[in-house]
C-alpha cells in the first residue's frame, strides 16, 4: 500500500518541532529527535524511520524480531535498558494476573 509523503513529512515535522524531549522520555519519537538534534540523523533519515515505524506492520513478526536483534547487536549500550523494560513489563503483567485482571 503506497504511503503519502505529505503525511510522513507532516508527522516528521511535528515530531521534530517538539524540541528536546525530557530525559526520561524513552519513546521512539524522543530518540529520533535526540539523534536529529545531535546531528546523527538528518531530517530525511528521521522521516525514513517514521515511515518504518508506521508501516512495519506489513512485515512478519519474525522479520521484525530479526531487525530488533540486529539493532541490539549493533547498539549494545541499549541492551540493558531493553532487558529492564522487558522485566518491568513482566512484573506489571504478573501483578495484573495476580489481581485477576
Amino acid at each position: 500500500m503506497p504511503h503519502s509523503p505529505t503525511l510522513l513529512h507532516s508527522l516528521t515535522e511535528d515530531i521534530l518541532a517538539r524540541g528536546m524531549p525530557a530525559a526520561d522520555d524513552t519513546s521512539t519519537a524522543a530518540e529520533l529527535t535526540r539523534q536529529h538534534l545531535a546531528g546523527v540523523l538528518s531530517k530525511e533519515r528521521v522521516e525514513a524511520e517514521v515511515a518504518l515505524a508506521l508501516f512495519a506492520g506489513t512485515n512478519t513478526t519474525s522479520g521484525q524480531l530479526m531487525s530488533i536483534l540486529v539493532l541490539l547487536a549493533q547498539h549494545p549500550e541499549w541492551q540493558d535498558q531493553v532487558v529492564e523494560e522487558l522485566h518491568a513489563a513482566g512484573r506489571r503483567a504478573a501483578r495484573r494476573v495476580a489481581a485477576g485482571e
